[in-house]
């Protein structure tokens, strides 16, 4: 978990240009996506192989700035 915190402490705190690549790819997303916390809210594993896999990250990079109004 520390490890996820560092990461969303670094999303939280950037810089320009990352800042508002950031902001456009967040503004994109539709409110009620969970996606990124459901392997901690969604249902709980038994076991260690059926836990759930972790998000998949999304780059900054994949908002190129020219696009960004």
């Amino acid at each position: 978990m520390l490890n996820t915190a560092r990461k969303w402490g670094e999303l939280w705190h950037l810089r320009e240009p990352a800042r508002t690549q950031r902001n456009v790819l967040l503004r994109r997303r539709d409110t009620y996506d969970y996606s990124f916390v459901d392997w901690i809210y969604g249902p709980t594993a038994l076991f260690p192989q059926d836990e759930a896999d972790m998000f998949t990250s999304v780059p900054l990079d994949s908002v190129p700035l020219r696009d960004i109004d």
